[in-house]
């Protein structure tokens, strides 16, 4: 069976499809001033499409419930997605203007495109008037569910926009707001006088608003962004023109949308302040265009704020970038750690967790291993090649001065470490230990346990292995010392110090262990 020729509706039946859905769009409107619960879930959704008309956002609603992101069909090819098969596309009006002019002696309107080469160079000489009409003409537009793009895809299709559904930082926020108020030409200022219980107030004579110091930080946001619409819409010239109630009634819807859009619920103190200025229609002259204004208002402040988040955000991924570009790699010479292998090349901050975690494993696993050691270089940006000595992990604690490399650069190379620490800010658990005492305690637990065999040695209780450890723990103590003191972490003055100190220490200590022992063996004669 052959298909019907497609026939296209005639100009009056795309003007009464118009007609009709106009009609039932003012009652969609209408509907949303019945209940606060409404008006939320019409503001909710308004949030998320600040950039189409009240008209065309109830249109939207009552076509395909809880949308989030349309586009005509065009718009989805272009982004490299498709509609899928079968998909009804969902109605909006889309205004178009009419340029057009009228010839002598006729009413009839003709457009510009129809005019003769005579006409157009009249009208370019402005000697024949051209007139405006806006008409609208119903288009269709697709939500992405529809498409074959997904939610992740969203971030790609519109770069300029603020998807994350939500902004946890305050100061972040409020700076935003700030440009807003700045935009809009309206200055923040201290209340002039006692607020009391009132969360803010707008100047509009001045053109200014205030915050009482006693808000919280979302009353701060969500009263703001209130006295911010009141400075916008009510201003000196117009504030005249609504009653009390419709100027509180649109300062808080947008403020209940701005704050949606930022995904702050003011739902429980918004929707009872609009409802105590709604119940009364007779207030409530024209809903459209109240609407409308909202609309308009919420648009322009979420369009500074989008841009201004966005911005924050690029800026923020571009030093993330620039971190991750400049950062100095580690490149491995040898090392006996598992996995890592000659001429590995690994981020800083990689390598210290690695070396930081497999030093812990070793100090508190059962492994058979002693001590393992890792040579490696550090290659600054810049070409700097920085070669510390190697770094040993040692089942026992004591005997290695080093929990990470971090922690080994900021004693051997304080400059490198100067310069990570810029990009990193490492804190004590990266680093393995207390910057401000851990030097000298590090020097203490060495030369503690080198004096320790050495006064086995003078008491005649060595042999091969203790005096092979003894020396090995001296050259160690110096080593470091030396270091230390190249470093600037101590002076040669503390070190002298803590080595009078812990030598003191020894002999005292042990004539009170054979006192104690003596007085023991009495204790177990006597009974």
């Amino acid at each position: 069976m052959a298909k019907k020729p497609f026939k296209p509706n005639s100009f009056e039946e795309k003007q009464k499809e118009i007609r009709d859905l106009t009609e039932s769009l003012n009652e969609r409107v209408d509907s949303y001033f019945n209940t606060p619960e409404q008006m939320k879930e019409y503001l909710e959704y308004k949030s998320k499409f600040y950039q189409y008309s009240s008209r065309n956002m109830a249109l939207i609603d009552s076509q395909f419930y809880g949308a989030n992101a349309v586009g005509n069909f065009g718009f989805w090819q272009k982004h490299g997605f498709s509609v899928n098969k079968g998909e009804k596309g969902i109605k909006i009006l889309k205004p178009n203007p009419f340029i057009y002019f009228k010839r002598a002696d006729s009413d009839k309107k003709i457009p510009v495109s129809k005019a003769t080469a005579e006409e157009k160079q009249r009208i370019q000489n402005k000697d024949l008037r051209v007139y405006k009409d806006m008409y609208f003409e119903i288009t269709y537009v697709f939500d992405i569910s529809q498409t074959n793009a997904t939610a992740k895809d969203l971030p790609d299709i519109f770069p300029n926009r603020w998807l994350e559904g939500k902004v946890e930082n305050y100061s972040l926020v409020y700076q935003s707001l700030e440009k807003v108020a700045e935009k809009n030409g309206i200055k923040i200022v201290e209340p002039y006088e006692e607020l009391g219980a009132a969360k803010g107030v707008c100047y509009t004579m001045l053109k200014q608003v205030a915050l009482n110091p006693r808000n919280s930080e979302l009353q701060n946001v969500k009263t703001l962004i209130h006295e911010l619409a009141h400075a916008t819409i009510h201003t000196e010239e117009t504030n005249d023109q609504y009653t009390h109630n419709e100027r509180e009634f649109q300062a808080e819807l947008t403020a209940f949308t701005v704050s949606s859009y930022l995904g702050l619920d003011t739902s429980e103190y918004s929707l009872q302040y609009i409802s105590h200025y709604s119940k009364d229609d007779t207030q409530i002259n024209d809903k459209i265009r109240l609407l409308d204004e909202v609309v308009q208002t919420a648009h322009g402040f979420i369009e500074v704020i989008e841009k201004d988040l966005v911005e924050n955000r690029n800026l923020e991924k571009e030093s993330l970038e620039k971190v991750e570009n400049n950062e100095p790699k580690v490149n491995i010479e040898w090392s006996e750690v598992e996995g890592l292998k000659p001429d590995m090349v690994m981020n800083f901050k990689e390598m210290n967790e690695l070396l930081l975690t497999a030093n812990k494993e070793l100090r508190t696993g059962n492994k058979d291993v002693f001590e393992i050691d890792t040579k490696y270089k550090v290659i600054d940006p810049d070409g700097s090649v920085y070669s510390p000595s190697k770094f040993t992990m040692s089942k026992l604690e004591d005997n290695q001065p080093f929990s990470s490399i971090a922690q080994q650069l900021y004693i051997q190379e304080p400059e490198l470490y100067k310069k990570l620490n810029e990009n990193y800010n490492f804190s004590n658990e990266e680093l393995g230990f207390e910057k401000e005492d851990n030097p000298m305690k590090a020097l203490e637990a060495k030369f503690t346990d080198y004096q320790k065999l050495l006064q086995d040695e003078k008491s005649g209780h060595f042999n091969e292995e203790t005096i092979v450890q003894r020396l090995t723990l001296e050259n160690d103590y110096y080593d470091i010392k030396s270091e230390f003191i190249k470093a600037g972490v101590v002076t040669e003055k503390n070190v002298q110090i803590l080595e009078e100190k812990v030598t003191a220490a020894f002999p005292k200590q042990k004539q009170e262990n054979e006192k104690s022992q003596s007085k023991h063996v009495v204790q177990e004669l006597d009974r």
